[in-house]
Parts: C-alpha cells; structure tokens; sequence
C-alpha cells in the first residue's frame, strides 16, 4: 500500500499479461463497461485524434484528464499519428510489409518531453512493439502505471481494436498480444469492488 498522486493505492507490481486467440475484453464483476466509449475511444485511437468531445459524451467526469478542456494531452492516436511529425503507423504497416522479419517497428507513446511536464494526461502505455510471427502479428504494449479496475479492461479492448487493424492492413491474422506493466496497482476506493 502506497501514497500516488491521485491518492493510496495497493502497488501490485511488475506484471505481464499474455492473450493469445479469443475474447479480449475483460468483464469485471462489480465493474460496470461502456461497450460504446470502448468502440468510440478504439476508432478515436485509430484515426489520430486527441480531441476530448467524443469520449467527454460517453463518460461523464471524463474531462477531469483535460488541461485545456478541449484535448487530451496524452491522446494515444494523435501521438501515433502526430505528435512527433511523421504518421508512426503507416510506417510501421510500411515497415512490417516490406520486411517480413523486422524488428524494428516501435512505436512511440510517450516523449521525452513527457518528463517533468505538468499535465493531467500523461500517457500510461509509453510504446507499442509489432512484430510478425508465425504469420501472425504480434503486438507488445508497454505501460509505465495501469490501473487494474479502470484502465485494464478499456486498454486491452482497445490495443486489440489496433491490432487487428493493423493485421488486417498487412492480411495477416492477429497474434499474441501482450502487456508488460511496471506498476499494475488498484486504487483503495476501488479494492471492495474488486473483491467481489
């Protein structure tokens, strides 16, 4: 148990999820889902955009990660599409269709700037790594600090929604997809849910 910024948690860690074939949402019991925010936030993702208005709509409350009122500063799209001046995922589907056996396609969510900047929303997945496998493509996120009742089953849905994407540019299926996080943690206002 640990004093954060947005209050005590229960630090559960350095964890890693692997989901292979299947469902990729998470329901959680006690924990209610909006399947339309989860859809609306993937296509948000995918298109590039980091304006607050769509997801605003579907959860209210939702304009408390605004610095502006108007953006997202961390906005996961925008910094794919973006924020560091080039459109990371056509290079990446570039990248991945004209060398099969590549390495090198990371993905950049958070920047150097991040540190020390002051915001409400400062990305929690820092990079996305893709890699062809058995013919499959697969996807590693890494996360500097997830949320296990907030962020989890929204953030495995909507890396899933790009995935799949993705594989459906190059025509391949989707692969193994996995989440290395550095801090999983549940915060204390939500532990007697999660118990149940």
């Amino acid at each position: 148990i640990e004093k954060s910024r947005a209050g005590i948690c229960r630090n559960l860690g350095a964890v890693t999820v692997e989901l292979d074939v299947g469902q990729r949402t998470i329901l959680l019991a006690g924990r209610g889902w909006n399947p339309a925010f989860a859809l609306v936030e993937a296509a948000w993702v995918i298109v590039g955009r980091n304006d607050l208005q769509p997801l605003a709509e579907l959860i209210r409350g939702f304009d408390r990660f605004s610095d502006d009122g108007n953006t997202l500063h961390g906005a996961y799209g925008h910094r794919l599409r973006h924020y560091f001046g080039q459109d990371q995922l056509e290079l990446g589907i570039r990248e991945l269709s004209e060398h099969t056996n590549t390495r090198r396609v990371v993905l950049s969510l958070y920047s150097p700037s991040d540190l020390g900047f002051s915001s409400k929303d400062i990305p929690c997945n820092t990079q996305i790594v893709l890699r062809r496998v058995d013919g499959r493509l697969e996807m590693t996120v890494f996360n500097r600090s997830n949320d296990l009742w907030l962020g989890v089953p929204y953030n495995w849905f909507v890396f899933w929604t790009l995935q799949c994407y993705i594989a459906r540019r190059l025509k391949i299926q989707c692969g193994i997809q996995r989440h290395v996080s550095s801090c999983m943690h549940l915060y204390d206002d939500h532990f007697v849910a999660a118990q149940c």
